[in-house]
C-alpha cells in the first residue's frame, strides 16, 4: 500500500505554515494597501512602494539561494522568517508612508531569503505522482486560510469602522502581526532530514534516460519547458503588477465599496480561488497539465477584458470572482510542472530564477501601474494586463506531452520521452 505524502513531517509544516501565513495574509494585504491611501497616498505612492519593496524581494532571493546552498536550507527558512517578522512589526507600529516602506521592504527580504530553499525544500518533500495535488491541497489551504483572514478584517472594520480611516486599519495590521509570529513559529518544524530520497521522489528529471541527458542533468526537453514556463510566467507577473494590487482601490473608487464590504468580496474571491485550484489540480492527473493551463488562463483573460468596460456592479463582482479563481488556479500547477523537470541539485537555482524575475516585473509593473491610473484611470491598465497575460498563456502551448509525467509514474513504464512544438 502507497503511503500518504501527507504523512511526511516537512509537509504537513509546510501546509500548517502556509495556512496561518495566509490569514494574516488575507488581513495584511487589503491594510496596508488602504493604510497607505489612508496616510495620503496616491495610486503612485501604492505602486512605487510596492515596485521598492518587491525589488527587495527580488535581491533578497539571490542572497537565499547562495547561502542555501552553503548551509542547512532549513537554517535559512528560519532566518528568513525572522526577518520578515521584523518586516511586518514595522508596518503595524508606522506613523508615516516612510515607515510603510520600510516595513514592506524588511518584510519582502526576508521571504525572498526563505522563498528558494523552501520551495526546494516542498519539492523534494514530495513524490513526483503526488505533486499535481499535494500542491493543490497546499494551494487551497492558502487560499480558504486567506478568506478567513478577510472575514476576520470584515468584523474588524464592522466594529471598528469601515471609512477611510488609520485606526481601524491599523487593529487589522496588529492581529496579521500576531498571525505572523504563529506562521515563523511553524517554519520551525521543517527539516532539510525530512526530505525524500532521489528513488522515492521519482522526478522526470532523475529517471530520464542519461542518453537524454545535455546539460548537467537536464535534458532537451525538460529544459525548454523549464525555461518556456519562465517566460510565461515573467509576462504574467508584468501584467499582475500593472493592475492587481489596485483592485482594491477600483472597487471602491469605481463601485463605492467600504473597507467593510471589500473585506467580503476578497474573502468570496479567495474562498473560490482555493477550491478552484484544487479541483484543477486533481483533473490535471486526468486531462494534462497544460491543458488546465492554457484552459483556466484564457477564461481569466476574458473576464479582465471585460471587467475593463466597469459593469454594472453584480457582473462586475461575479467577473472578479471567476477571474481571480482561474488565473490563480494555474499556480500549483505551473510549479509542479516546473519542479518536475528541472533536477534536484537545480531546484533552490530555478526559484530563484523564477522568484527573481518575477518580483523584477512584478514590481517594473506595480511603478508603471501607479502611474498608469493616475493619469488615465483603471481601463487601460486592465486592458494591457489581459493582452500580456493572453500572450504568456499562449506561449505554454509550445509544450506538448505525450504523456503526463505525473500519470507516468504511478505505472512501472519507463518514462516516455514529450514533444516539442516549434
Amino acid at each position: 500500500m502507497a503511503t500518504s505524502p501527507y504523512r511526511n513531517k516537512n509537509i504537513l509544516a509546510i501546509l500548517f505554515v502556509g495556512g496561518v501565513g495566509s490569514i494574516g495574509g488575507g488581513l495584511l494585504w487589503l491594510s496596508v494597501t488602504f493604510l497607505i491611501y489612508a496616510m495620503g497616498g496616491s495610486h503612485t505612492d501604492l505602486g512605487t512602494i510596492g515596485a521598492i519593496a518587491v525589488l527587495m524581494s527580488m535581491l533578497s532571493t539571490f542572497i537565499g539561494a547562495y547561502i542555501s546552498d552553503r548551509y542547512r536550507r532549513d537554517i535559512v527558512i528560519w532566518f528568513g522568517g525572522l526577518v520578515s517578522l521584523s518586516g511586518v512589526y514595522l508596518l503595524a507600529s508606522s506613523q508615516t508612508l516612510t515607515d510603510i516602506l520600510y516595513g514592506q521592504m524588511i518584510a519582502q527580504i526576508g521571504w525572498g531569503i526563505l522563498g528558494p530553499p523552501f520551495q526546494a525544500i516542498f519539492a523534494d518533500s514530495t513524490p513526483s505522482k503526488d505533486k499535481n495535488r499535494v500542491f493543490g491541497t497546499s494551494f487551497m489551504i492558502q487560499m480558504i486560510a486567506s478568506a478567513f483572514g478577510n472575514i476576520i478584517g470584515y468584523v474588524i472594520f464592522t466594529v471598528k469602522g469601515s471609512t477611510l480611516s488609520i485606526a481601524p486599519i491599523k487593529y487589522t495590521i496588529w492581529a496579521g502581526f500576531g498571525l505572523s509570529v504563529v506562521q515563523v513559529l511553524g517554519l520551525f518544524l521543517i527539516r532539510d532530514k525530512q526530505t525524500l530520497s532521489v528513488e522515492e521522489e521519482q522526478s522526470y528529471s532523475d529517471t530520464q534516460d542519461t542518453d537524454e541527458v545535455m546539460f548537467s542533468g537536464f535534458s532537451r526537453f525538460s529544459l525548454f519547458v523549464v525555461v518556456t514556463v519562465l517566460a510565461s510566467t515573467y509576462l504574467i507577473g508584468l501584467g499582475a503588477g500593472i493592475s492587481i494590487p489596485f483592485f482594491p482601490k477600483f472597487f471602491f473608487d469605481v463601485y463605492s465599496l467600504n473597507l467593510a464590504d471589500l473585506s467580503l468580496v476578497f474573502a468570496g474571491m479567495t474562498i473560490v480561488t482555493g477550491l478552484w485550484g484544487k479541483i484543477t489540480s486533481n483533473l490535471a492527473d486526468r486531462f494534462g497539465r497544460i491543458r488546465m493551463i492554457f484552459f483556466t488562463q484564457m477564461i481569466a483573460v476574458v473576464l479582465l477584458y471585460i471587467l475593463a468596460l466597469y459593469p454594472p456592479l453584480i457582473l462586475a463582482l461575479l467577473t472578479i470572482l471567476v477571474r481571480n479563481a482561474a488565473m490563480n488556479s494555474s499556480g500549483p500547477l505551473v510549479q509542479a510542472l516546473m519542479m518536475e523537470y528541472t533536477p534536484r541539485k537545480w531546484r533552490s537555482v530555478v526559484n530563484t530564477i523564477m522568484s527573481f524575475s518575477w518580483s523584477l516585473f512584478f514590481g517594473l509593473g506595480n511603478y508603471f501601474g501607479g502611474r498608469l491610473i493616475d493619469a488615465h484611470g483603471y481601463r487601460p491598465a486592465f486592458i494591457i494586463t489581459a493582452s500580456l497575460y493572453f500572450v504568456g498563456t499562449i506561449a505554454m502551448l509550445l509544450i506538448k506531452e505525450k504523456r503526463e509525467p505525473a500519470l507516468l509514474l504511478k505505472s512501472s513504464e519507463p518514462p516516455v520521452e514529450a514533444t516539442i512544438i516549434s
